[in-house]
């Protein structure tokens, strides 16, 4: 009897009891703890691949968006559908311990705005559950992104038609500029007190000069303006140039501001070279990029709601070889030729003062090509030629900078710039 007391007292060897006893629960926690990590790794993993296929297909050039372009009024887009849903799969199935269940996706034209909606069931696989029977977890989620197609937007037209402008368009149109003129000069000069210019042999000879593709480049915008616009007063547009001839430089209009883009196009024929009364008149003088932006910025009102209630967005809308040429005796950024002709990159000073107005600015830069049979060229303009594109983007708000060669078609570019400019999208949820 004593003995079996004695028994029922000793305490020894308890430690050991205990950790066998919670042995198994602890392994069991431990196990769901790392199932609990995978587990929300993985669902991370799909709202990503959601929020990433519903904003990939409202991107600009998805199919959707190119879909968009076509409707004449709201209704389902079938193959942004497709392209969503693609989209998410792919990314989703990365994690093999990911098994989709129920995707579905929508995206449609509301007549204000494009939505993309998606939603999914999941299941992802554990490693420990399975001890006590729960092999998956199952998960659900959503995602939805739109782009604004009712934005009212102002947009400022600063076309640069100073004579560098006259440059022929393309290598093709320069080669033939160079084989028709006595001193193989690639640029059409308007120089009034010559009959015989280089501006009418081009005309003569049907050479394409850059001024001439900006002009139609313009009035595809126009045309695209009118073709996606939600209401009719949606987009207002004002056109400028730096002036029509050399003795009157500056911040020339082109159209006022107004609504009426069929109005607005037929304004934009009157886009043409500046002439300049005869050769080196002025020194060479005509591009004050500091001026002109400076006269466009203090002509833009202060915004104004829209029809449908919605501010305004300002934007302008800069289109130029980036080469500011004028009188800057103080401040020039490069050597100065003479008492104080000033050639130089875009000084963006101006650009920055735009901004903080609230005022959006998209660049085509339309690349200064390398005139190389040109002593002038070879001088002042070769040594800084590499530094036009970085200060044009700078001067460009994030995302609205498009570069655009002669091998490339100007119109297409500007156009492409010009929807970019007017899609806002944003992630929803």
């Amino acid at each position: 009897m004593k003995r079996f007391r004695d028994f029922l007292s000793d305490r020894r060897g308890n430690y050991a009891m205990m950790t066998a006893v919670l042995a198994v629960p602890l392994l069991i926690a431990m196990g769901y703890s790392v199932d609990f990590v995978r587990v929300l790794e993985a669902k991370q993993r799909l709202a990503h691949a959601a929020d990433s296929a519903v904003l990939g297909s409202l991107a600009l050039g998805s199919k959707a968006i190119d879909y968009a372009e076509t409707m004449s009024g709201p209704g389902p887009i079938p193959v942004g559908v497709a392209e969503s849903k693609d989209f998410f799969s792919a990314n989703a199935r990365l994690d093999p311990a990911i098994t989709l269940g129920t995707v579905t996706a929508d995206v449609s034209n509301s007549g204000t705005k494009i939505v993309s909606k998606i939603s999914y069931t999941a299941q992802i696989q554990t490693i420990f559950g399975g001890l006590l029977t729960k092999k998956a977890w199952t998960v659900n989620g959503a995602a939805s992104a739109s782009v604004d197609i009712d934005n009212p937007v102002d947009f400022y037209l600063l076309l640069d038609n100073s004579p560098s402008m006259g440059l022929a368009a393309t290598t093709a149109a320069i080669d033939e500029m160079i084989e028709k003129t006595p001193d193989r000069c690639a640029f059409a000069c308007h120089s009034l007190n010559d009959a015989d210019n280089y501006y009418n042999l081009a005309k003569a000879n049907g050479i394409p000069l850059r001024i001439d593709m900006v002009r139609d480049a313009t009035k595809k915008v126009l045309d695209t303006a009118k073709s996606i616009r939600a209401y009719n007063s949606q987009y207002r547009v004002a056109i400028y140039t730096f002036g029509a001839t050399a003795t009157n430089l500056g911040l020339t209009t082109i159209s006022s501001l107004t609504s009426d883009l069929g109005k607005a196009g037929k304004s934009a024929e009157a886009v043409d070279l500046m002439s300049i009364p005869y050769q080196n008149y002025d020194n060479d003088q005509q591009t004050d990029f500091d001026k002109t932006i400076g006269q466009l910025r203090t002509s833009i009102p202060k915004p104004k709601n829209g029809p449908n209630g919605k501010p305004r967005q300002q934007v302008v809308f800069f289109v130029s070889d980036g080469v500011n040429d004028s009188s800057k005796p103080s401040g020039c950024m490069k050597k100065l030729q003479g008492s104080g002709r000033c050639q130089q990159p875009l000084d963006i000073k101006e650009c920055d003062k735009l901004k903080k107005k609230d005022v959006k600015i998209a660049v085509l830069y339309t690349t200064y090509l390398p005139i190389t049979n040109n002593s002038w060229y070879n001088s002042w303009i070769k040594p800084f030629r590499d530094e036009i594109p970085s200060q044009m983007e700078a001067c460009a708000s994030p995302g609205l900078y498009f570069e655009v060669s002669p091998s490339e078609g100007i119109p297409e570019a500007m156009d492409a710039l010009f929807r970019k400019t007017v899609r806002v999208l944003r992630l929803d949820s």
